[in-house]
């Protein structure tokens, strides 16, 4: 069976950040790389000529050269071909005022700048994958279940000094 890479518009500023990503990354995901919001939104309109009918992530930074980030985030949740692609936001604004403000315009996530590739793939796995990444509580959940059908309910806590 064929492993088909999903797709990712990577949106920054920096051309170095670009190459670096496409080739860091290029075993796992099909990125495209994106100097500017209008690039991305210029990949977008081009998207079902070449590829699937949208990509199935955006990492977007919110501090461009030419359209605001958060603007750019603001008209792709308006647009109804465009509002279901989650949006991941990188930044080195990590203040709570930005990554509210992220959250609130509809941001699947926020990812601080720099960042290692395996904290970027930990924190879009998730959401290119959903049906096959239990939430946290799931798992916790199910521990508990097989603890409880395996030793019983009662509970023996000692006090730790």
């Amino acid at each position: 069976m064929e492993n088909i890479r999903k797709s990712i518009i990577y949106v920054d500023g920096l051309r170095f950040n670009l190459v670096s990503m496409r080739y860091r990354m290029k075993k796992q995901y099909e990125i495209f790389p994106a100097q500017s919001n209008e690039k991305m939104f210029e990949i977008l309109e081009c998207f079902p000529k070449f590829k699937h009918k949208n990509p199935d992530l955006i990492l977007l930074d919110i501090c461009m050269p030419d359209i605001e980030g958060f603007k750019a985030l603001k008209t792709l949740k308006r647009n109804i071909r465009f509002r279901e692609i989650p949006v991941v936001i990188a930044s080195l604004k990590q203040d709570r005022k930005t990554v509210l403000e992220a959250m609130e315009l509809g941001a699947a996530a926020f990812i601080a700048k720099p960042f290692s590739d395996s904290y970027l793939i930990e924190r879009i796995e998730p959401l290119l994958n959903p049906e096959i990444v239990k939430s946290r509580g799931d798992i916790l959940e199910e521990i508990a279940a097989n603890h409880i059908r395996t030793y019983g309910s009662s509970y023996k806590t000692e006090a730790v000094s």
